[in-house]
């Protein structure tokens, strides 16, 4: 039996079918980042808001590995981090940052994407071709250029893409991805990789530009999944 597995067996859940303990569900999802190649190492760290406090992964912990004790739990209005064994992720300023910006966010999943690192450093921006990604993502995925990675520097600028996008490619660094429950930011943060890696081997085949959606196609097909409304 696989450790998510584990896990969802473990998991309380209560009446209305919601998970008890929030720390289990952020177990299995930050345990996919490590399994799914998503991160390596080290790398990653994942935040969750619990009314007004945040619960976020312990620095330099190895995302498939995390139990329920390891989870540190944070206050966002002053940053005071409660008594805990461990230090909260590096990044714990930028997490902290973006659920002050995002009232709406419940969860923050920032990885070490492969194919997203590799286009960044090119300075190429995940398209959201295919059919689900235009409706997931809107009409870009952004590039936040490079700032000094656990810096405020880098917290303040992800903070201001993040009152707009919910995903946002980190030159030379990774991907942030928002959603109201791990779920949604953990899905968003697959799919992105997916894209990018569809963009690095259309490159790969030597062909010249790929000839991707232009944003009338994409409007378009936005027109239609939304409202069934066909051009003309």
């Amino acid at each position: 039996m696989g450790y998510g597995e584990v896990l969802k067996g473990e998991a309380a859940r209560s009446a209305s079918g919601e998970v008890e303990d929030i720390r289990i569900e952020l177990c299995d999802y930050s345990a996919r980042l490590k399994q799914r190649g998503l991160t390596s190492s080290t790398g990653g760290n994942v935040s969750y808001r619990v009314g007004g406090d945040m619960w976020i992964s312990p620095t330099g912990c190895v995302m498939d590995e995390l139990t329920v004790e390891d989870w540190v739990k944070v206050n966002l209005e002053t940053g005071e981090v409660y008594p805990h064994r461990s230090r909260p992720s590096s990044e714990v300023v930028m997490h902290r940052e973006i659920f002050l910006a995002r009232p709406d966010v419940n969860s923050i999943f920032h990885s070490h994407p492969a194919h997203i690192i590799a286009l960044s450093l090119l300075g190429i921006e995940v398209k959201p071709i295919g059919s689900e990604s235009p409706i997931v993502f809107g009409d870009r995925v952004p590039l936040v250029l490079y700032e000094i990675p656990t810096s405020p520097l880098l917290a303040h600028a992800v903070a201001e893409y993040a009152r707009d996008y919910d995903v946002m490619m980190l030159e030379n660094h990774g991907l942030i991805a928002l959603g109201k429950s791990n779920r949604e930011a953990y899905n968003r943060t697959e799919l992105a990789e997916e894209l990018a890696k569809i963009m690095c081997i259309a490159y790969s085949l030597g062909k010249g530009e790929p000839n991707w959606p232009t944003q009338t196609a994409f409007q378009q097909y936005r027109d239609w999944y939304f409202n069934k409304k066909l051009p003309g």
